[in-house]
Parts: structure tokens; sequence; C-alpha cells
């Protein structure tokens, strides 16, 4: 498996399907556990594409989030929120808080699920 330092920004494909490669996807693997959170949210869109597990997406997310890809915090919340608990429900309106913070963010969408979560009168996000 190639290291981070031998994968250049370059080398991020724009195309999901690439990663249906194996050695691009290990490529990716490398750049994104080497600290590139836009690797990290392309590995966690393939695998949400592809069928993967769930934690293997929320994996990829949370790494995105700990490298700093602004859109992933959504992302990230948004799939706490579907398949998480009561913690994982804070979780993503603390995560949906911060997002709005961001100069790129879509307050609108982002808005939307703070209301949403805010609103949700079932079980795993009261207490």
């Amino acid at each position: 498996m190639p290291s981070s330092q031998d994968v250049s920004s370059t080398d991020i494909p724009a195309d999901l399907g690439a990663l249906d490669d194996l050695q691009v996807r290990n490529a990716l693997i490398a750049k994104a556990n080497g600290g590139d959170g836009k690797a990290a949210a392309l590995l966690a869109n393939y695998f949400g594409s592809t069928g993967g597990s769930v934690p293997e997406r929320l994996h990829w997310l949370e790494v995105a989030v700990r490298n700093g890809h602004e859109a992933s915090y959504l992302g990230l919340a948004v799939s706490l929120y579907d398949h998480g608990d009561v913690g994982d429900c804070r979780r993503a309106l603390g995560l949906l808080q911060t997002y709005m913070g961001f100069p790129a963010a879509d307050r609108l969408n982002g808005q939307d699920w703070i209301d949403t979560i805010q609103e949700d009168r079932s079980r795993k996000c009261r207490s």
C-alpha cells in the first residue's frame, strides 16, 4: 500500500467509480489516514454509495471531520441522527451548530436538520 507521501493532491479522483480500483482506493485510504479530510470524505461517499456498511461510512466521516473537512460535519451529523441513539443525537446537534459557523455552510439545509432533530418526538432524541 502506498504511503501518504506517495500520493499527491492531484491523485484524488473526481469520480467515485475510480475507487472501485483497489490500488486507487488504497492510495486514497493512505492519504485520508495521513490527514487529508477531502480524501476521507470521498471514501465516506464511496462506501455510502456502494452499499458499504454504516460503520465504514461513519469511520471515514469521523476522519474527515477530524481533519477539518467542513461539509463532512453535516454528513456525520445526519448519519449519527439516522443511525444513532440519544448520545449520538446530541452530538449531531453539536456538529450541526459547528457546521453552521463555517462560511461555506449550506445554512438552509443545516438549519432544517437542526430543526428536525430538535423537534423529533422519537425516544432517541429525548432525555
